[in-house]
């Protein structure tokens, strides 16, 4: 074969390969409109979690999570979304909520309550942990903590925010958190981070912990909320809006440069097209080989008339 030719068949193998490597991402959006009240809220597993007219931050309808007094919450507050595929070391993941929190919501747990978290497993499917954002009590100072259960490496918990990004009762808020999922934190040399933002303005970017325990592990699902950490305080309601997980890159920027899904809709940053595959190198023109001269055969020379003596 041709060694030119076998570069180029070679070369087209490898960047097809090289497309196979790369990960499917996938979106998942819910505005909770277009539903009746009293309707479930889709997408959620594990929840009483339904449609409400009573209040939304866009299209006339959210989702109205309820709790129980005393109640520990599984099943009833807040619900499980699992993921169309597991995600596992240098994947990432963008979750975005709304929420409307009453003015009189008694958000008190023991310690802190459970907020927006992301499950991981081992290899095997035991439960490794939650890579977690918390809010802490009223009044407490930083309003956030943010941990990853699985693995804390000797950094246990990280706090967040300033007394005014604590909640606000009444409004719409939004909050979004940012896992890239590593056994290795970036400030260790790997790229595990966790971020952080509240109406669209940085909260904290958590550089020093890890996000899985080991290689193998993975994450499956999202949770809002779900356990109310001990038992609920008294019966109440909020409402959420506008939810998007998304392991697709927003084309969204925050004033660090940092990609976030942000205050309005969510679009995916464009693809860029593929690199096209080398053009063969144009196989050398034959030198043709010069015909020889053939070298023309003597006249055999006369015989010599004998001498007669």
């Amino acid at each position: 074969m041709n060694k030119f030719i076998f570069k180029f068949i070679c070369a087209t193998v490898l960047f097809n390969l090289s497309l196979l490597n790369v990960a499917n991402a996938w979106t998942i959006e819910e505005s909770f409109d277009g539903l009746s009240d009293g309707e479930a809220c889709p997408k959620f597993n594990t929840s009483s979690s339904v449609i409400s007219s009573t209040t939304s931050a866009s299209g006339g309808k959210s989702c109205k999570q309820s709790i129980t007094a005393g109640e520990f919450g599984f099943g009833e507050w807040g619900g499980i979304i699992n993921f169309p595929e597991n995600l596992s070391k240098g994947d990432e993941i963008w979750i975005r909520v709304r929420t409307n929190f009453p003015v009189d919501f008694n958000y008190n747990a023991n310690p802190r309550l459970k907020f927006l978290r992301v499950r991981t497993y081992t290899k095997d499917g035991g439960n490794r942990g939650y890579d977690d954002w918390y809010i802490n009590n009223k009044g407490v100072v930083p309003p956030f903590s943010f941990i990853y259960e699985g693995f804390t490496d000797g950094k246990a918990w990280a706090d967040a925010g300033t007394a005014d990004d604590a909640i606000k009762g009444g409004v719409w808020e939004t909050y979004e958190f940012y896992i890239k999922f590593d056994t290795q934190s970036v400030d260790n040399g790997g790229t595990g981070r966790m971020r952080a933002w509240k109406n669209g303005v940085l909260l904290k970017d958590m550089t020093d912990r890890v996000t899985l325990r080991v290689a193998s592990d993975y994450a499956d699902s999202f949770y809002l909320f779900t356990w109310w950490n001990r038992r609920a305080p008294v019966t109440q309601s909020m409402h959420i809006d506008d939810l998007v997980l998304t392991t697709d890159r927003p084309s969204g920027r925050d004033s660090f440069d940092n990609p976030v899904i942000g205050m309005h809709g969510f679009t995916a940053t464009p693809a860029p097209a593929p690199a096209p595959a080398p053009a063969p190198a144009p196989a050398p023109t034959p030198t043709p080989t010069p015909t020889p001269t053939p070298t023309p055969t003597p006249a055999p020379h006369p015989h010599p008339d004998p001498v007669v003596p």
